[in-house]
């Protein structure tokens, strides 16, 4: 939150003087507790399927060493457990309860939603009106949970007296690391989670479990992934086809060119997983990190002309309302097979926050590759263009 003159002085003294006495409170030499961490035996693992982001290691029922590459270890302790003696300098300690997370990843938001565990959240990075989920952007407005500034520029002062307990970053932190070394200074650990990074779909779905061992909903968080994960395998083909329908994931920008998804990106392995061929196998720079790029609509014609299938990602620059809406926006998709044979569906919904809808919408890829209907209400976020 921007504050300019007298006022910004009288903030930055302010965050000062609560940052004194909370590094204060952090620095105090605690009473031994006559557990020490060398003496802790590894008693198992947190079981992955797919994600490779982190790692959960368990000390007894107590203690669990969470490791996230580039982001850090952080032990997570049980709510009356003692703080073990000796910890390397380089953990972060967690104490539960955990229940006053400042969430400034809002890729992350969804899987506390369907742990349970939005009561834990009391702090967002993201405003009401940027909600695409409508339960959160409720609590938001209604400040149940408090907009506390973008990542990029919280409200310190309001993160200290609400008593933040974990800030939770994506890794847009590193392009403001000023602002990750204050939260650290002032006391507030800050984790910065990597699910986007994750090569699998069912990876970044994953990461569910380590808001379980967070919240102390480890069994609640292994439930759901398992009961989504049988879901897909109950319908989905064993293996990917190698000769699939063709399709299409795009959107058409302001200024007259084509967004794709590239190849190794989420989307387009989920409708590998469908049982579709991508259209775009060899697109862009692999070694970007970027998960789509933006091309001229010369180039879209000759890849795409022929795919059996187009579906429109409505969730950048709105939802066309009809194929005739689509067309006038770009009369060359005239030409395309999938226009000719009424193959062009629409995808309402935005993924990166609605997590939890993965395995909804690789279930959506299927049946429309499969050529079902939606007669019966079976499609989540997917609709045909009419």
């Amino acid at each position: 939150m921007k504050k300019s003159g007298i006022l910004g002085c009288v903030l930055a003294l302010t965050i000062l003087c609560l940052a004194g006495c909370k590094q204060q409170n952090t620095n105090t030499v605690a009473e031994p507790s006559g557990i020490s961490w060398n003496s802790l035996e590894p008693s198992g693992n947190l079981t992955l399927s797919y994600a490779t982001g982190f790692e959960v290691e368990d000390y007894g029922e107590d203690y669990s060493l969470v490791t996230i590459p580039e982001s850090g270890r952080f032990l997570v302790v049980g709510e009356h457990a003692a703080l073990p003696d000796d910890l390397p300098s380089d953990i972060v300690v967690l104490q539960q309860p955990l229940n006053h997370i400042y969430n400034a990843s809002s890729s992350t938001m969804d899987l506390f939603r369907v742990l349970d565990g939005l009561d834990a959240v009391s702090m967002t990075g993201t405003k009401a009106e940027d909600w695409s989920i409508p339960e959160i952007a409720d609590l938001v407005r209604s400040e149940e949970i408090i907009y506390a500034g973008k990542y990029s520029n919280p409200d310190y002062e309001y993160l200290i007296e609400d008593g933040c307990t974990l800030a939770i970053e994506n890794t847009m932190i590193y392009h403001t690391p000023e602002v990750k070394e204050t939260m650290e200074k002032v006391g507030i650990p800050t984790l910065v989670e990597r699910s986007s990074y994750e090569e699998e779909p069912l990876g970044r779905l994953e990461w569910v479990k380590l808001y379980g061992v967070l919240l102390d909903k480890r069994e609640a968080a292994e439930a759901y992934f398992d009961g989504e994960v049988a879901r897909l395998q109950k319908t989905l083909p064993k293996e990917a086809a190698e000769d699939g329908p063709k399709v299409v994931y795009f959107y058409l920008n302001a200024n007259g060119g084509v967004n794709v998804r590239k190849p190794g990106d989420y989307i387009s392995k989920m409708i590998r997983m469908a049982g579709g061929t991508y259209a775009f196998p060899k697109v862009g720079d692999t070694e970007d990190n970027s998960t789509s790029m933006t091309m001229q609509m010369e180039a879209f014609y000759a890849y795409a002309k022929d795919a059996d299938i187009l579906i429109y990602n409505g969730s950048i620059n709105g939802v066309p309302q009809s194929l005739e809406e689509l067309l006038a926006t770009q009369p060359l998709l005239e030409d395309f097979r999938a226009v000719k044979n009424h193959k062009v569906y629409c995808a309402d919904g935005d993924m990166f926050q609605q997590v939890s809808g993965t395995c909804d919408m690789i279930l959506d890829f299927y049946h429309v590759i499969k050529d079902e209907d939606d007669a019966d209400g079976t499609f989540t976020y997917l609709y045909q263009l009419q």
